[in-house]
């Protein structure tokens, strides 16, 4: 007999893809069910440092309400006090960052908790800032917004602003040719030796209520690249009287500097100008300033329409009336190129006259004179002292006189358009003696010190000569000029910044 037996299909098990799709179908469940515990938990955790934020803001408000009045306030603030502006807490492993702002309340803040300040006073002026608003702002990592409480703290008798100054500054940009977007600057006040005092605000009227009264300065706290106009600086609208009881109220201007960048170049070769004068004024009736030679970089200007003059030795100079500078504000850069025309220049025949610390003219003197070309003009002066060199006109140039015979050198600035003689005093070095020879017509003296090789000097129209030395003795003649004879050959004394003088004696033919 045979037995048969027939077995379902569940007998036979699972295959690997009916496995598969169940484990994925587990694994689908399990992440939908853990992600609302996810997001419940942020949520939990969100709360709680809500309410560590509120639990810290409501402390601080606590803390203030508690205090003496004239202590509720920001330290370099008005109204000034204890209070820190901020500070950091760890509450349970997370950072709190508390911020605390406390600004007065009233008529002059535009804060009208009781209008005019409410002490009743018909026909008083009033300023109204008695009373004091404290926000207090309380913000943590992953917040989705910052915690913001706020409340007033009254003063403990109507009237305790009797006694304070007021100042009210109105700042406006000076931007003479298209308006930028800058955030205006923030200004404090300062009254020396006392802390400076800031407005807390960026906007073109800034308020200083319930200061003490006396003299102050106002300055910017926040520049960001503004800068006070000069003219009010000059003016003195920077600085503020302030009387008790009284609002005092000042103007300024601010400004973003500009800067100018000149090329100049030789318009027939391209060649690069490097000695030019760039001379700017400002219109309509400002100062003119020249530049040293060769500055093309000038930094610093306030906005304005400027006058441009450039020139240089051996060009037409270059003029440009009313150029807006910088023309592409508020961009502060401004760029000029010019190329500048050659031009004849006149010459002017200059005579230099040298002559020695004793007031004596010189003999054999070499002036010397720098060109623009980087060449240097030289001359001698003869027995009158004298030597004339031809310049070209149009600028001004150094002239420098000098001797091998000890003389300090000494340099002048002359104008050849201004000026046909200039006198070029030599010095006396200090520690140094001079000796003035006399009686030299005919011949050329000489002076050594010890077995020193010979110094040989030509004699002035007047038969004269002299030399600068160390202290000590000196041996001197003079070398007649036809036939070489050596005559009044003797020893001479120099003594330290002293002028001595003596004959050498004998006649040469």
């Amino acid at each position: 007999m045979h037995l048969r037996c027939r077995f379902g299909r569940g007998d036979e098990g699972f295959t690997v893809i009916e496995a598969m799709v169940a484990v994925t179908l587990l694994a689908l469940a399990l992440v939908l069910s853990i992600q609302p515990v996810v997001v419940a938990l942020h949520q939990i955790t969100d709360a709680r440092r809500m309410s560590v934020a509120e639990h810290l803001a409501q402390t601080e408000l606590e803390a203030i309400r508690a205090m003496d009045y004239a202590d509720v306030g920001n330290p370099g603030y008005t109204p000034s006090g204890v209070v820190p502006a901020s500070r950091d807490v760890a509450v349970e492993g997370d950072d709190y960052h508390i911020e605390v702002v406390i600004s007065y309340a009233g008529s002059l803040t535009g804060l009208d908790i009781i209008p005019q300040g409410g002490d009743g006073v018909q026909g008083v002026w009033d300023p109204g800032v008695d009373y004091k608003v404290v926000e207090v702002t309380v913000t943590w990592e992953g917040q989705r917004e910052p915690l913001l409480v706020q409340t007033i703290v009254a003063p403990p008798a109507i009237g305790t602003h009797e006694g304070i100054a007021n100042a009210r500054v109105i700042l406006s940009a000076h931007e003479p040719f298209a308006t930028s977007t800058f955030q205006l600057p923030e200004l404090q006040v300062r009254s020396a030796p006392a802390a400076p005092i800031r407005s807390r605000t960026r906007t073109a009227e800034q308020v200083f209520p319930a200061i003490n009264p006396g003299n102050y300065v106002v300055e910017l706290a926040v520049a960001d690249g503004w800068v006070l106009h000069p003219e009010d600086i000059a003016a003195g609208l920077d600085e503020i009287v302030l009387s008790a009881g009284n609002l005092t109220e000042t103007g300024l201007r601010v400004y973003r500097p500009a800067n100018l960048y000149v090329t100049v170049t030789d318009q027939e070769t391209g060649l690069p100008i490097t000695d030019a004068v760039v001379t700017l004024r400002q219109n309509p009736d400002g100062d003119q300033v020249a530049y040293p030679a060769g500055q093309y970089t000038i930094s610093g200007l306030v906005p304005n329409a400027f006058d441009v003059t450039i020139s240089a030795w051996g060009y037409a100079p270059y003029s440009a009336l009313s150029v807006l500078i910088p023309s592409g504000y508020p961009s502060p850069d401004h760029y000029l190129d010019v190329s500048l025309v050659p031009a004849p220049v006149e010459q002017s025949l200059v005579t230099f006259i040298v002559k020695d610390n004793t007031g004596r003219v010189v003999n054999g003197a070499t002036v010397s004179v720098p060109l623009p070309t980087g060449e240097t003009l030289m001359g001698t002066t003869g027995a009158d002292g004298t030597v004339s060199l031809a310049f070209e006109e149009g600028r001004s140039y150094p002239a420098t006189a000098s001797t091998p015979w000890g003389h300090g050198s000494v340099t002048v600035p002359f104008d050849p358009e201004l000026t046909t003689s200039v006198t070029l005093n030599l010095t006396r070095p200090s520690g140094q003696g001079t000796m003035v020879l006399q009686s030299g017509y005919g011949a050329e003296f000489r002076y050594r010190q010890g077995t020193a090789a010979w110094k040989y000097m030509p004699v002035n129209v007047n038969g004269e000569a002299s030399f600068v030395a160390n202290s000590g003795y000196w041996q001197v003649a003079k070398v007649c000029l036809n036939g070489g004879a050596v005559l009044g050959a003797k020893t001479v004394v120099i003594y330290s910044g002293q002028n001595r003088y003596s004959t050498i004696y004998g006649t040469c033919p």
